[in-house]
């Protein structure tokens, strides 16, 4: 019963919303981020990264349904929450009139997941699902694996346009999620608030600055 009454509250959901965008931060986003980045150090580096994530075999299998889970719970309690507050807007705004004013990366939160959720569904269509996935690995003549699947893709200027798009959307969402996660699960002590800020800003900057640099590496190339 204590469960459930927990899950049904507003603050149980802000919390276990928070917790799993921690989580999704910390092992999906950031070790993505930096095995992506294996692409500038060329074709064999990171075909390298792909064939050992391959060759985790099970465990991989664990891990990824870890992070769909992570993925599932942090989208529904979000849409459950957003709801709520949806059919309770006046009282929220109500209450909105004493508080800090938001801004404008914590207004856009719903629609930046949404976006988001919509580019990770194509994204695992892409590079996971495709039929022809298998055909599009050639690059300049010479079958290239992963490398190849991803020259090729940014090689199409709507889908670089679309990718360095969301990555700005990516990095507005993280500006706001991490110091509004450490604070919904009080982490974040009142003395070094401007500090926990500044690394969530650092940490949506650095992540779209690292995607982005992919796409010039891409371009470049």
């Amino acid at each position: 019963m204590k469960i459930s009454k927990y899950i049904s509250s507003s603050i149980g959901k802000k919390q276990i919303i928070a917790f799993s965008g921690l989580v999704l931060i910390a092992i999906f986003i950031l070790p993505h981020l930096l095995g992506n980045l294996q692409i500038l150090r060329g074709a064999q580096a990171f075909n390298g990264y792909a064939k050992l994530l391959h060759s985790m075999g099970f465990v991989l299998e664990i891990i990824e349904a870890f992070f769909a889970l992570m993925f599932v719970v942090h989208i529904v309690f979000t849409i459950i929450l957003v709801t709520e507050n949806f059919r309770a807007r006046s009282i929220r705004y109500k209450s909105a009139i004493a508080s800090e004013p938001r801004s404008f990366a914590s207004r856009m939160m719903p629609y930046t997941g949404a976006i988001i959720l919509l580019f990770l569904v194509v994204h695992l269509y892409d590079f996971a699902f495709a039929k022809e996935a298998a055909t599009s690995c050639v690059w300049r003549g010479e079958d290239l694996g992963l490398y190849g699947m991803v020259m090729n893709s940014f090689a199409n200027p709507w889908r670089l346009g679309g990718y360095a798009f969301i990555m700005l959307i990516v990095g507005l969402h993280l500006s706001h999620a991490l110091q509004s996660a450490l604070q919904t699960l009080n982490l974040r002590p009142g003395r070094y608030v401007f500090w926990f800020n500044l690394l969530s800003y650092f940490l949506g900057i650095s992540v779209t600055v690292g995607f982005v640099s992919i796409i010039i590496y891409a371009v470049v190339h």
